[in-house]
């Protein structure tokens, strides 16, 4: 029953590849904002990070007191710590707060079909009359039945998703199973439980299943921990808000009040102020080749009025230029002043002929090198296209095809940054940044089957080394490509784990038996 914090770095390589690294896998007192910051400070140290991008977490006020912690620790570090002095440290994701509040409209409906489904996953003959009904039902679907984590509303997607496959199975149920209604008016502890489904119950789930998959599209694109998340975000979310206008002016009255109040929450984020965006992901979108600033004008112009879509897309191309600037003060970046004639020079100080005061030709004729000159011209120009305006060259040139599925944002940054030195810096940084703790939030799963209950007296230390040493060497060895498996991959390992167990037990009561009965028996 420890609490634990993990912290995760994601960095871009020199090679334009992706990692993700789990650096801290420690013990934490409480979820205090200052003493989550003393553990990210203790982590940066022990590590010997000096210089800090981002720091992704969710929106909880804990949070907010950490990020002001290591803030301000890391200002007194070097002025260099932070860039543009932490201002854009912190990305908070809202999408689990916008659908949570949706789904309040619905919450019995929801509850009654968690209760089905809880009830036919509770034991193994409760399953087996289920699968019975099934059959009888003609219900042709190779999919397991999933029960949600009621806090995490993907899970609960998917839930409803396959449950409303089945609900002609959970009605016969009605009619098979004599306890099945009569579990439903049990107590549960103070309250009853909720159901079982009505057909209004089971109305509600299918229009919440079509509603939810906006959200659940859009989550698994921004879940990836080994492909770049923040040059999408821009333009998903916007897919978002357009699709809750639209669900906003329907003539479903429950759909419509579910969106008018993901609308509220989406506005609180998203409204006219942007002060709790990270304005970062915005210059990612531009560093999209195939999107650019008039990608992002064009995203902004589906969801702002004209004024506010002019200011956005000024403000964010002053923040490209801020990065700008404030990544050309660590290079050696040369600056000239003008054109010199370096080769032009006076033939009495060459040493060459002429006598004293006699004015021969070699003293008033310059040897003049036109070729070296325009040479160091052009040098000069093409050090100052690339050193002081790769901002305005890139946005410039022309936008990558959009027709490519398979582009590779990374691939085409390693190829083309020796145009853009500087530029290619930020790119390097920014696409870095992840939009969801997902990464963060999959170690806690790793650290469940690491701390089983068979293991459960390991100490902290051997738990954090077991964790990161996996962690480090499946990166390393698998190339970052770890396919993690999906919610219906670990259904079906739970069940065969439980069925290898019962089997087991059965062999160990059979061998029990011979052994009594034949003690000449060896197994």
């Amino acid at each position: 029953m420890s609490n634990y914090m993990v912290i995760t770095a994601h960095f871009i390589d020199a090679e334009w590849v992706l990692h993700k690294r789990i650096l801290s896998f420690t013990p934490i007192a409480n979820h205090k904002g200052d003493g989550i910051g003393k553990l990210i400070e203790a982590c940066l140290i022990d590590w010997g990070i000096e210089r800090l991008f981002t720091i992704t977490v969710d929106n909880a006020s804990a949070n907010k007191v950490a990020i002001t912690y290591v803030k301000k620790k890391l200002a007194n570090w070097s002025v260099n710590s932070m860039v543009l002095n932490g201002l854009y440290m912190c990305s908070a994701h809202i999408i689990n707060l916008i659908v949570q509040d949706g789904l309040a409209e619905v919450n019995h409906s929801i509850a009654s079909i968690r209760n089905a489904v809880k009830y036919v996953r509770s034991s193994p003959a409760r399953l087996q009359k289920f699968k019975t009904c099934v059959d009888r039902e003609k219900i042709s679907y190779g999919g397991l039945m999933v029960l949600d984590v009621p806090t995490r509303w993907n899970s609960t997607y998917l839930m409803l998703h396959k449950a409303v496959v089945f609900e002609k199975a959970f009605d016969r149920m009605k009619e098979d199973d004599g306890h099945y209604v009569n579990w439903f008016v049990e107590d549960e502890g103070e309250n009853k439980r909720e159901g079982p489904p009505s057909d209004d119950d089971w109305a509600n789930a299918r229009r919440l299943v079509n509603v939810l998959s906006i959200f659940y599209y859009v989550t698994l694109k921004f879940s990836s921990s080994l492909d770049v998340t923040s040059n999408d975000y821009l333009n998903e979310m916007a897919k978002v808000l357009i699709n809750l206008k639209s669900l906003a002016t329907s003539s479903d009255d429950l759909l419509r009040k579910m969106a008018k109040k993901m609308e509220q929450k989406f506005a609180k984020y998203w409204g006219d102020s942007f002060d709790q965006v990270n304005m970062l992901l915005f210059v990612a979108n531009v560093l999209d080749p195939r999107c650019k600033l008039e990608f992002v004008t064009f995203c902004f112009s589906s969801m702002y009025e004209p004024r506010k879509v002019e200011e956005l897309k000024s403000n964010i191309k002053e923040l490209l230029m801020k990065l700008y600037n404030n990544y050309i003060g660590g290079s050696d970046v040369r600056n000239s002043g003008g054109i010199c004639f370096g080769d032009i020079h006076d033939g009495s100080s060459s040493g060459g002929g002429g006598g004293s005061g006699g004015g021969g030709p070699s003293s008033s004729i310059m040897s003049i090198d036109l070729f070296s000159s325009f040479k160091m011209m052009k040098q000069s120009s093409n050090d100052d296209i690339s050193s002081k305006n790769d901002v305005e060259k890139y946005l410039t040139d022309a936008n990558e095809s959009t027709s490519n599925a398979h582009f590779d944002i990374l691939t085409w940054w390693k190829l083309n940054g020796h145009r853009y030195p500087i530029l290619s810096q930020i790119a390097k940084d920014v696409l870095a940044i992840p939009v969801s703790t997902v990464a963060s939030e999959s170690a806690f799963s790793t650290g469940g089957r690491v701390l089983d209950p068979f293991r459960s007296s390991l100490t902290h230390k051997t738990v954090e080394s077991l964790i990161c040493t996996q962690n480090w060497l499946r990166s390393t060895l698998l190339g970052e490509r770890i396919i993690q498996p999906t919610q219906e991959e670990t259904e079906f390992y739970e069940v065969i784990e439980a069925g290898n167990m019962l089997l087991l037990y059965f062999d160990i009561v059979l061998v029990i038996s011979l052994l009594t009965n034949h003690s000449n028996i060896f197994v």
